[in-house]
């Protein structure tokens, strides 16, 4: 059934390689059948490449997100775009420390209930194949912070 489609991605990367090749080694190249033949082999051990290239960029675009410094407005207007501040939130260990108010001053309520010494925030979906949302784990021990984490939820 893919047979066309896999003939057509092939050919969407040898065509411009083949042409590639042959503009180029028409420049130094003056034998036109070991012109032609160096034409063909590059092509062939190119298009690989070029193909795993591709893949490979579609994946790091999918994949890819911006991250930001945390902004409280930001935070409470944004919930899906959260993960973005994540990573400035658990390296600064600003919430290190602090009291379940003054988590609740920075971050708002909890959405995820969790009884005792746990806190969930909902971050959103990260970009690229995840299925369940992210969450930020927030574990305290004596009304202080002393853990915070990206989870998978």
């Amino acid at each position: 059934m893919h047979y066309f489609e896999d003939i057509l991605i092939v050919l969407a990367f040898s065509l411009p390689a083949y042409f590639f090749w042959r503009w180029l080694y028409s420049k130094f190249i003056n034998n036109s059948h070991k012109r032609q033949a160096t034409i063909w082999v590059s092509t062939i051990l190119i298009t690989p490449l070029l193909y795993w290239g591709a893949i490979m960029l579609l994946l790091f675009y999918m994949c890819y997100y911006p991250t930001s410094n945390f902004d409280k407005r930001e935070w409470f207007a944004n919930k899906d775009m959260r993960y973005r501040m994540t990573a400035n939130i658990i390296e600064s260990k600003m919430l290190i420390g602090k009291t379940k108010a003054e988590v609740n001053a920075i971050l708002g309520k909890q959405e995820n209930i969790s009884g005792g010494d746990k806190r969930y925030y909902y971050l959103g979906f990260l970009p690229g194949f995840a299925m369940d949302a992210d969450e930020l784990y927030i574990q305290f021990n004596n009304d202080k912070v002393i853990k915070v984490a990206q989870i998978h939820g």
